[in-house]
């Protein structure tokens, strides 16, 4: 019977081992939801003035977005190996494929909070609602 359990908490942690990036990003997403909502309730109210809707809806959706894609990039440790190996090597012998496919795995991990970000609030519509909220005319709506 212990043999049993043993091999199937075997399996298990080689399965979450296996698909730890998925986790990974999940725990992202799912976070980056949880803080959208935070900032819908806490921070995000339209101006309702027509000369400031537009910016201001765009930057609701796009100033997180690119703060959470910084912040993605700058902490994630293969930035900081690439960075690292080519001031090491001066730039000189660093590999064109092993560097795109390094910086392509950088560059799809920080990707996920921004667009969860930016579906989240896309959905949501109030972000999008404010902004083009400046061009609509007041009187077609009654």
């Amino acid at each position: 019977m212990a043999a049993l359990v043993a091999e199937n908490f075997r399996f298990l942690s080689l399965f979450f081992k296996s698909k730890d990036v998925m986790i990974f990003n999940g725990l992202v997403a799912l976070g980056t939801v949880g803080s959208q909502e935070l900032f819908s309730v806490v921070a995000f109210h339209c101006p309702c003035s027509p000369a400031r809707n537009y910016l201001y809806g765009l930057a609701a959706i796009g100033v997180p977005a690119l703060a959470l894609f910084l912040v993605g990039v700058l902490l994630n440790t293969h930035t900081w190996n690439l960075v690292a190996e080519c001031r090491l090597r001066r730039a000189q012998s660093c590999s064109t494929a092993a560097g795109f496919l390094l910086l392509s795995s950088v560059l799809g991990r920080a990707a996920v909070a921004p667009v969860t970000w930016a579906v989240i609030s896309l959905l949501r519509g109030e972000a999008y609602a404010c902004a083009l909220s400046e061009f609509v005319d007041p009187s077609s709506l009654t």
